[in-house]
This record gives structure tokens, C-alpha cells and sequence, in this order.
């Protein structure tokens, strides 16, 4: 059985978001996230860079789990929408927090 257009996507996504936040290969994330790509926190600097430098300040404990595996693995305090990334990682680094942030996608 081939496998759908949506999974296929889903695994892109999951492999983008792996290789930046846990492998932090900016190299091969650059192939994921444009050049043009539009960053619309007005937490973190504009444009792909802005992404990939806070990445690359962010501490090495910093790990991205989607949130079906972070719904198995952990008790969820909040749930962060993408562009509070910012907001989310300080909260997680407070004492007593798992450091680990879930994120929702879209209008949910």
C-alpha cells in the first residue's frame, strides 16, 4: 500500500523539526526552511536565521518531541501555540518543569 500524501508530510515535518531543534544540523535544516521563510513572533528575530540563532542559543537540553509522544511520556501543564515558542522555552527552564514544550499547530 502506498503511503498517503498526508503521511508523507506529517514525516517531512517531524524529520525538519528533528534535524533543527534535537540534531541542530543547520546545514541540512536549511534545506527544510526557506530562505524567504517568514518568522511572525515578535519574540524572535525575523527570518530563517532569527529561527536557527535562537536554536543555536538555546541550551542543548532543549529537545522537540511532537505531541503525541510528549502526551505519552509526560503530564502536560500548558499547551503553547508555535509563535509563543519564546514564552514556552522560558517557562520550561523554571524549576519543577519537565523542560519539555508542547505546541499546537494551526487553528485548533
Amino acid at each position: 500500500m502506498a503511503e498517503s500524501k498526508e503521511a508523507r508530510n506529517k514525516a517531512l515535518v517531524l524529520k525538519a523539526f528533528d534535524t533543527l531543534f534535537n540534531k541542530r544540523d543547520y546545514e541540512a535544516a536549511g534545506r527544510y526552511w526557506s530562505p524567504n521563510y517568514i518568522q511572525h513572533s515578535a519574540h524572535i528575530e525575523p527570518g530563517r536565521d532569527g529561527l536557527f540563532n535562537l536554536i543555536r542559543n538555546a541550551p542543548d537540553t532543549l529537545r522537540y518531541e511532537h505531541q503525541l509522544a510528549v502526551a505519552l511520556s509526560a503530564a502536560v501543564e500548558r499547551v503553547y501555540p508555535l509563535d509563543q515558542f519564546k514564552e514556552a522555552f522560558e517557562q520550561s527552564l523554571k524549576p519543577n518543569r519537565s523542560g519539555k514544550i508542547l505546541f499546537k499547530f494551526g487553528a485548533h
